[in-house]
């Protein structure tokens, strides 16, 4: 079993502290990550999978840091802002990106794909692909690297409901195989994928132990934007 393991991670930009001294390690099966615009949920991602450098701190996953090709195989990341190579057709890319994992199914990929009605399109260029085009091919390729940790930022928006409806099936048919980290603000996902539920808040990760479907309003105590909705109330009860 794989060991992902955060410690004392902090990340500044100027001398604002965007990740305040946070350890973790991620032995649940799924973890959503919940808060605010701005609360550090991204730049969290982006420490922890190595794309961005962190003032202070150690990332590894069984003893592997980031910058080493062992670490790499082992997590598959969808950002929220991810960019594909257009001028490659949505064949070429998968099979290029599947190329770097060495336990990639291309038979699962073909299989997902005709799961998500994406068949007709492989043969086309990703220019020509929408945004929930795209996205349907970066999540084929996800389940398909096998890799023992998936790590995504805000997977779900952007996807009609019959690709929603899919995707979180094929999550729980790998749950128990496959670490899942995910940013989501959706109340539905959050409620499904709850074995572990942290709330982003000041440059912190703290756990969540209440009810999942009451999360919305922890957050709000915890943000303090009630004055803000109660605000809004006072807005239209006085109309």
């Amino acid at each position: 079993m794989e060991l992902f393991t955060v410690e004392k991670l902090t990340k500044k930009f100027g001398k604002k502290v965007v990740l305040d001294n946070i350890t973790i390690n991620f032995k649940e099966d799924t973890t959503v990550i919940v808060g605010l615009n701005g609360s550090g949920k991204t730049v969290f991602l982006n420490s922890i999978t190595g794309i961005l450098n962190i003032d202070s701190g150690t990332i590894a996953i069984d003893g592997f840091k980031p910058d080493s090709k062992e670490f790499k195989e082992r997590i598959f990341y969808i950002p929220s802002d991810f960019y594909l190579p257009e001028y490659m057709t949505g064949k070429e890319y998968a099979y290029f990106i599947m190329s770097r994992y060495t336990k990639s199914s291309y038979q699962l990929f073909i299989e997902i794909i005709k799961l998500l009605d994406m068949s007709n399109y492989l043969d086309k260029p990703l220019e020509s692909y929408s945004f929930g085009m795209k996205k349907k091919i970066q999540l084929a390729i996800m389940f398909a690297t096998l890799t023992p940790y998936i790590i995504a930022d805000e997977i779900f928006s952007g996807l009609d409901l019959e690709t929603s409806i899919i995707i979180q099936e094929l999550f729980f048919k790998i749950i128990g195989k496959r670490k899942i980290i995910l940013v989501s603000h959706e109340k539905n996902i959050i409620a499904k994928f709850s074995d572990n539920i942290l709330i982003m808040s000041d440059g912190t990760l703290t756990k969540y132990r209440q009810d999942p479907n009451l999360i919305d309003d922890f957050i709000k105590r915890g943000e303090q934007i009630d004055d803000k909705t109660k605000y809004i109330k006072q807005l239209f009860d006085s109309l």
